[in-house]
């Protein structure tokens, strides 16, 4: 690298690829996307075990059904968490009055 110039990082795989921030992004023949793509595809075939057990993993919601993490929106909407929820209120109100 010639000193005096700013360079940067071209988006390819090999690190000691720069180019001038003068030069055109065409002057490499990777484009950022591609890098991008191929980071995020090295990262997920070196996580997969724990991305598939933060997603599949199993949570218990407040009503007290055990769902997916992934699927505790739907059923937060679902009847059968809106009839617990609501038992619940009925219950906690029944004892407060007593």
């Amino acid at each position: 690298m010639e000193t005096g110039k700013i360079y940067r990082l071209c988006g390819c795989d090999n690190v000691s690829h720069y180019i001038s921030k003068t030069e055109d992004d065409t002057a490499c023949s990777h484009t950022k996307e591609e890098y991008v793509k191929q980071r995020t595809r090295t990262y997920r075939e070196k996580n997969i075990e724990q991305i598939n057990a933060r997603a599949y993993g199993r949570v218990t919601c407040e009503c007290g059904e055990e769902v997916q993490r992934g699927k505790i929106l739907r059923h937060k909407r679902s009847t059968k968490h809106k009839k617990k929820m609501a038992a619940k209120v009925i219950l906690k109100f029944l004892r407060s009055k007593k």
